[in-house]
């Protein structure tokens, strides 16, 4: 006897047959994670900006430095050129600290109790699981052979005995910061850490004993380091220096003046140390007893040192900053000339020519896309804060103070005159005859001549005037902030040329960038990831959704066309719609700067500018990137099964359980991304036994809802696995 099947059946079966004829499409791929050539990367500073930690100098030519959000960088070529070595892809984690015992064998950890493992030189890395668990690791170092030392935030100190794979928790007796380790011999080590701390373990690190600082001089210890197993120094705060020739049964402060906190301290000979911190470098050339201080940069902050040699050593610090010596420490080369001011406003007129503008009146200039920038002399030191082109050789920037500049060649400014001692904020162009400039106290300058004179336009209001946008000569738009703590926007309209303005609609956000594609269509954005936009000329405007809630701040948006737009932000933020914002997409960048400014000169050649003279560049809008089919999900082939059941109902089964096979115990963290490769959920799954873990067995699972709480829509997704062991993709059909 047959059954007959219901309607909620045949609408899942009919569901199942739509979405199983689309399989067939993702066979040959789909949008997911980019490759070294895709999405934003750094054009300035060079090779990368963000603050370096770390470094160390495996042998003359290989360096591996590392930092803030995830960044680590190796160099086989003694620094002239530098590759990523993808260590982590969590930019939240700050690297630390590096350390190689061997050229072989390296070891980085970092914040939140990161610990990653090389064994062939840095060219791979591999998670291991940290004892720490998700407290920050400062520092590390080796007690020879296959025995390594960490040390971290609340007394932690941790140990490997097998060279790094496995990694078990000490006791310190201390419940300082810890930010330093050192094994002058295999039995004895040092630590130094906050509030004075000063460890020393006789046998190995399984004991530790405090060998407290007699100069009375309590500092936050950054760096120790022995020459010997009783000669040794530590440095830290206040440009203290402490030296000790009995093992650490006295210290004796060193004078070394300068108040700067110097972060680390080495030596590279019996005579030669150094110290550096802030913008300054502390040597001696007589073994400790006098050290004298130099300035080594005016603007970065120093972080860490390492010698390869006698003769060749290597500095880093924030922006990206490397300096190089070849002759003992006694001169020291910046690698990389680089703009570290910040940068408001940029502007590309194709895709070789664009101008960026910032603090203290800095212009600079690029012909080549980007790949190289020149400084321009600019008449002025006030800050400029917007800039625009009309062609190849004419544009104009403004900025504090009344400052407005024009250039007739795209190489030399001069100053205009204006009536108003305001600052000036934003500047427009709608066509070459045609411009606006707005700024604070409700300044309105116009135009009619090509920026051969300006005048003033009678104040609608005194309130800061934010922005400003024509779509032609008479149609345009100015945000004006006002209310108590400037965080209500009124968005002022004119159809006259500027000869009269109205309110056409208020919103309760300040609004900090406006732009229309048409009369009719537009979109503004501003603080608290306020994103807004019309399409009937600025009478009324719809929120969009973005990925982001909480204090994210949008700052600039730039559309090449009524579909493709993008929106820079606060915290490294670049989002992008290619459907006129009716979705937003959270694009992969490689710091956490602050963006001013984006511009795009198609929908593929785009660059975003900000904070400490950040560049980034993008040659694919910001991310176009391919899947390959994952394999069968059978653990004969795979760590990872096929996530059961599938397809996934909700309304049938609470949740999609996916299991795995470990052979090691690891952290597991899965990662669901819906077709077009968003992610849309993280879910840390905890730590599992080397077992296979299914549906009897404690598979962790998802329960089809996005990280907002969300229920997702019916469609294909991607589950993916992520352990100590291994990293493993496959897909799923959820079905609503």
């Amino acid at each position: 006897m047959s059954k007959k099947c219901s309607c909620s059946d045949k609408r899942v079966k009919s569901t199942i047959l739509r979405i199983g004829s689309f399989l067939f499409l993702l066979t040959i791929g789909i949008v997911f994670f980019s490759s070294a050539q895709e999405g934003w990367h750094w054009q300035n500073p060079f090779p990368q900006g963000n603050d370096l930690l770390g470094v160390e100098a495996i042998d003359a030519n290989t360096i591996i430095a590392v930092g803030k959000h995830g960044t680590s960088l190796r160099t086989t070529d003694a620094g002239a050129t530098w590759k990523s070595m993808g260590v982590t892809t969590n930019t939240d984690i700050a690297l630390k600290s590096v350390l190689f015992p061997g050229p072989s064998t390296g070891w980085i950890v970092g914040s939140l109790g990161s610990i990653f493992y090389s064994s062939n030189g840095g060219t791979d890395w591999i998670t291991r699981n940290s004892p720490a668990g998700t407290r920050n690791l400062n520092g590390v170092a080796s007690g020879g052979g296959s025995v390594g030392f960490a040390v971290g935030d609340s007394g932690t100190i941790i140990r490997s005995t097998d060279g790094g794979l496995q990694w078990s928790s000490l006791a310190s007796h201390a419940t300082a910061n810890l930010r330093s380790i050192f094994f002058p011999t295999s039995t004895t080590g040092y630590v130094a850490g906050d509030l004075g701390t000063l460890l020393k373990s006789t046998d190995g690190g399984t004991n530790w004993f405090s060998v407290p600082d007699t100069s009375a001089t309590v500092r936050d210890f950054q760096s120790v380091y022995f020459r010997t197993r009783d000669t040794g120094w530590v440095s830290g705060s206040q440009g203290v220096i402490l030296a000790t020739t009995n093992g650490g049964a006295n210290w004796v402060r060193q004078f070394t003046y300068t108040s700067t906190t110097l972060q680390q301290i080495t030596f590279n000979s019996t005579s030669a140390g150094f110290a550096v911190g802030g913008r300054v470098i502390v040597q001696t050339s007589n073994g400790g007893t006098t050290w004298f201080p130099s300035v080594l940069d005016t603007v970065n902050t120093l972080r860490a040192i390492a010698f390869s040699d006698i003769r060749k050593g290597w500095i880093v610090g924030d922006n990206g900053e490397t300096k190089k010596t070849t002759d003992r420490g006694v001169t020291w080369t910046r690698l990389h000339e680089n703009i570290t001011f910040d940068l408001y406003s940029s502007f590309f007129i194709d895709v070789n020519r664009g101008w960026a503008v910032g603090a203290e009146g800095a212009i600079i200039r690029t012909v080549d896309g980007g790949n190289s920038w020149i400084r321009e002399s600019s008449p002025v030191t006030k800050s400029l804060r917007s800039t625009f082109f009309i062609s190849v050789t004419r544009g104009w920037a403004v900025g504090d103070s009344g400052t407005l500049l024009a250039t007739a060649d795209g190489i030399t400014w001069s100053q205009m005159p204006v009536d108003s001692p305001a600052a000036l904020s934003s500047v427009h162009f709608p066509d070459p005859l045609h411009g606006w400039v707005v700024g604070q106290r409700g300044t309105i300058l116009r135009t009619t001549n090509g920026g051969g004179t300006w005048s003033m336009s009678p104040p609608d209001t005194s309130r800061p005037l934010s922005s400003v946008f024509f779509t032609d000569s008479l149609t345009g738009w100015i945000t004006a902030i006002f209310g108590r703590n400037s965080d209500t926007t009124s968005i002022l309209k004119t159809t006259d040329g500027g000869a009269h303005w109205s309110e056409a609609a208020k919103d309760l956000r300040a609004l900090l960038g406006i732009q229309f594609v048409t009369p009719d269509t537009g979109w503004a954005v501003g603080k608290f990831h306020r994103l807004i936009k019309t399409t009937n000329g600025g009478t009324t405007w719809r929120s969009q959704v973005t990925p982001f809630r909480g204090t994210q701040h949008y700052v600039s948006l730039k559309f090449v066309d009524s579909r493709y737009g993008w929106v820079v932000g606060t915290s490294g933020t670049i989002i992008h719609t290619t459907n006129g914002g009716e979705d937003w997409v959270l694009q992969s960048t490689p710091t956490n700067r602050l963006f001013y400014s984006v511009s795009f000169a198609d929908r593929n050649n785009g660059w975003a500018a900000g904070s400490n003279g950040a560049i980034l560049h993008t040659i694919d809008g910001g991310g176009v990137i391919v899947i390959p089919p994952p394999p069968p999900a059978t653990y004969d082939v795979n760590h990872v099964g096929q996530s059961k059941p599938n397809p996934f109902i909700p309304a049938r089964n609470p949740f999609a359980l996916i299991p795995f096979r470990l052979r090691i115990p690891s952290d597991v963290t899965l990662k669901i991304y819906d077709v077009m490769g968003r992610l849309i959920r993280t879910i840390d799954a905890g730590t599992f036994s080397a077992d296979i873990h299914d549906e009897k067995n404690g598979a962790p699972g998802w329960d089809g809802k996005d990280s907002y709480g969300t229920p997702a829509p019916t469609g294909v997704y991607f589950y993916r696995v992520i352990t100590a062991e291994f990293i493993e993709t496959h897909r799923l059909v959820l079905i609503r």
